[in-house]
């Protein structure tokens, strides 16, 4: 039997067509189409979160942004390289000490009292006679001899009162007064996990606050030979803490045991400098090399955030969730928030996708797109999930309108005819401008192609396509084709109708 015989009988030419206006943008032709369905089928294929990006001169301040903190009103203050940036989510305001003072941290108290801590001073933002925030000194409360210091790396809010850290003293503001706690000559490094204080004075291991001093905290010995270089909340109230070279720790305040894991190598690499928990269950690190980097409980590494992909700068210097789960990193040139909480990603020419999308549809497994610039797979190149980008079939380089998966086959529809994509090895079946393919229900080996200047056919057979050529008496362009159970063909052209 010919597998032409019949077609025209198929075609139903007295239906006219159903017009759908474009405004702006093209609607994939495919979008409607078969193997419309693309379950998720692993992280690798969640693309971008979306990421707005603020530069300095968006906000008209230091490029650098130390801390950040948000109140219970919904505002953001940033410890900025110019001074306190405030955000209310539509403008920017900045409130500076004389010379320009570098802010380092930011905290706020029970009361909602922002403090602060920069390079020589220290305080806190009060309203003036007005309602205009304000920057008050504390620098004058301190003992004379305590007066000259450099930079206040943290800012802690605790019970006992306001904790101000620099590299070798701490200074507790508590019933309107200080009291000077000394470190030694050893840089120091600070951390606060929920309602605990942790330090690591040199080398000397891991240190706690309490009743007003520093002791070395349970099984805190462990890092002596260590560089810690963040802690914070893990899962069963335990601490994940992040050291360089060992890489990552779980601490439940009693014993800190080692967390092997294979991402330990990269975070050393990238240096840890910031870490924070998220709704989701993972666990978001900014890194002075890598971005922000994604784990999740188990130490795996999820996912990567960097410049390539949208990030204001790979060094990250803070981290902050806002109330609305968005996730703000301060970096060395401006600020970023991440949309981490949201369902919606993005595949775009930072993943090797170019030109406009027109067509996705999954074939063996593997997601492919029909672009304006040609076809495109997803690879994943080795285990790092940030690895994972699109390819494209290099010898497809035109318009592709549709795609569709046949056992062994990925039919593409393109501006220069149907081509047959069989793993690497791809074949043309015609050369006639090609919108849509629909396979038939009635005979599973047909495939009707919809082209600019009507509707053609081809049928699979012997291990090939065979082109059956141009249905007679339709010269309209087919855009879309379906197929009622009686096998009566349903054709949607641009202009003329269905």
């Amino acid at each position: 039997m010919n597998p032409n015989q019949g077609l025209n009988e198929l075609i139903n030419p007295t239906v006219k067509i159903l017009i759908v206006l474009i405004v702006g943008f093209i609607v994939p032709k495919a979008a409607l189409g078969q193997n419309s369905h693309l379950p998720f089928t692993g992280i690798e294929e969640q693309g971008i979160p979306y990421i707005q990006q603020y530069s300095s001169d968006a906000y008209k301040a230091h490029y650098q942004n130390w801390d950040m903190v948000q109140d219970s009103t919904g505002l953001i203050y940033i410890a900025n390289g110019d001074g306190i940036l405030m955000y209310d989510g539509v403008s920017w305001r900045i409130k500076s000490l004389p010379g320009l003072t570098v802010m380092r941290s930011l905290a706020i108290d029970q009361n909602n009292r922002v403090y602060f801590g920069s390079s020589g001073d220290l305080g806190y933002l009060a309203p003036d006679a007005v309602g205009e925030m304000q920057l008050v000194s504390l620098k004058d409360s301190l003992p004379s001899e305590d007066r000259e210091f450099a930079d206040v790396w943290n800012t802690f809010s605790t019970g006992d009162g306001i904790l101000f850290h620099t590299y070798n003293k701490l200074f507790l503001w508590r019933d309107n007064q200080f009291k000077t706690i000394n470190l030694g000559k050893a840089n120091a490094r600070g951390w606060q996990v929920d309602n605990n204080i942790y330090f690591q004075i040199g080398r000397q291991g891991l240190k706690k606050w309490a009743n007003d001093s520093i002791n070395t905290a349970p099984d805190g010995h462990k890092f002596d030979s260590l560089s810690i270089h963040a802690m914070l909340p893990f899962e069963n109230n335990r601490i994940l803490i992040c050291t360089v070279p060992d890489g990552l720790y779980s601490y439940d305040g009693i014993q800190a045991t080692k967390f092997h894991t294979e991402i330990n190598p990269y975070l050393a690499q990238s240096r840890v400098y910031q870490g924070l928990p998220l709704p989701s269950g993972l666990y978001a690190l900014g890194t002075i090399q890598s971005g922000i980097v994604f784990i999740d409980k188990e130490g795996r590494l999820v996912s990567q955030i960097a410049k390539e992909q949208g990030l204001g700068d790979n060094i990250v210097l803070s981290l902050e969730l806002d109330q609305q789960n968005g996730l703000w990193a301060g970096t060395f040139n401006g600020l970023s928030r991440v949309e981490v909480m949201s369902p919606y990603r993005v595949w775009d020419k930072r993943k090797g996708i170019e030109g406009r999308v027109f067509a996705i549809t999954r074939h063996h497994g593997k997601l492919h797109v029909a672009t304006s610039m040609g076809v495109y797979y997803l690879s994943c190149d080795g285990t790092e999930k940030n690895t994972c980008s699109f390819d494209r079939y290099e010898d497809i380089r035109t318009h592709c309108w549709a795609l569709l998966s046949i056992d062994q086959s990925l039919l593409v529809a393109t501006s220069a005819g149907v081509y047959d994509i069989r793993g690497t090895e791809i074949k043309k079946i015609n050369g006639h401008t090609t919108d849509a393919l629909f396979r038939s229900q009635i005979d599973t080996n047909r495939v009707y192609v919809g082209m600019v200047g009507g509707l053609s056919s081809i049928y699979f057979t012997n291990g090939i396509w065979i082109d059956e050529g141009k249905v007679e008496g339709i010269n309209e362009e087919i855009r879309a084709i379906s197929e009622s159970k009686n096998g009566k063909l349903w054709l949607g052209t641009l202009v003329e109708g269905l």
